[in-house]
């Protein structure tokens, strides 16, 4: 089952091969939920997580962003919610 490092991972490789860029690396990145102040974080798969469950309970499909790190530490939700 794939993690939210392992999905960074993914989108960071085809955006090298798309983009031609080079030398970002996921643990730069979290994947944050759009348009909530919720990240996925940790080594669970994705399906743990509380927001894909609801999304994918109400046959929707879960938004979201990949955004810096830097951009936010020290942010009270940067912890996992998972099942």
């Amino acid at each position: 089952m794939t993690t939210p490092h392992q999905l960074l991972q993914m989108i960071l490789n085809k955006k090298a091969i798309t983009l031609n860029s080079r030398g970002e690396q996921a643990a730069d990145f979290v994947l944050k939920v759009c348009g909530q102040e919720e990240y996925l974080v940790g080594n669970y798969p994705l399906t743990q997580f509380q927001y894909v469950q609801d999304m994918l309970a109400k046959d929707g499909v879960p938004t979201l962003v990949t955004v810096s790190v830097n951009s936010v530490l020290g942010k009270d939700r940067l912890y996992p919610v998972v099942l």
